[in-house]
């Protein structure tokens, strides 16, 4: 039994989307404690390597960037996160019907109701808060993520109407 390409195609796409859907629900399902040390390591890391005399530095100074770069590095995985599920789910839409507006409009709708539900979801996880502002960013890394999709197909699609026509 031979399975149609378009077939295995839609079904890994919905696979790929469902997996990062899963990864992102177990970050979420961390605790505060576990959650804040996995951004901490992080932290310490990108600190000691942008601020050589960071030890040297006072102590109300060393508090100040240990501050401003958990979270950066905090919003920035909520923004990394949902600009890859905005780019999975465009992935997975583009193997149906859709016109335009709507092969566009899900993936972002999808990111945004999907994190609308990671913070319900986070409320109920000790030591973590429910937050429309990490919505907000989580939104706007859909959007990212579905623009960068966007703009990498219609290059694709350049490219090979460019070669075809070489041809």
């Amino acid at each position: 039994m031979m399975i149609k390409k378009q077939t295995l195609d839609r079904t890994l796409s919905a696979a790929a989307v469902a997996l990062w859907m899963a990864v992102i629900f177990l970050f979420s399902a961390q605790n505060g404690n576990v959650s804040g040390s996995t951004s901490g390591g992080v932290v310490r890391w990108l600190v000691n390597l942008f601020h050589p005399h960071f030890s040297q530095m006072p102590e109300g100074q060393q508090m100040g960037i240990l501050a401003l770069w958990h979270t950066l590095i905090r919003k920035g995985a909520h923004f990394s996160e949902y600009a890859i599920l905005g780019a999975l789910l465009c992935n997975a839409i583009r193997t149906y019907r859709f016109s335009r507006f709507w092969r566009w409009a899900i993936p972002i709708a999808g990111s945004a109701i999907y994190a609308m539900s990671d913070e319900l979801h986070q409320f109920f996880v000790p030591d973590r808060v429910c937050s429309i502002v990490d919505v907000g960013i989580d939104t706007a890394g859909a959007i990212c993520g579905t623009a960068v999709f966007a703009l990498i197909a219609f290059l694709l699609r350049r490219r090979k109407k460019h070669i075809k026509t070489a041809q």
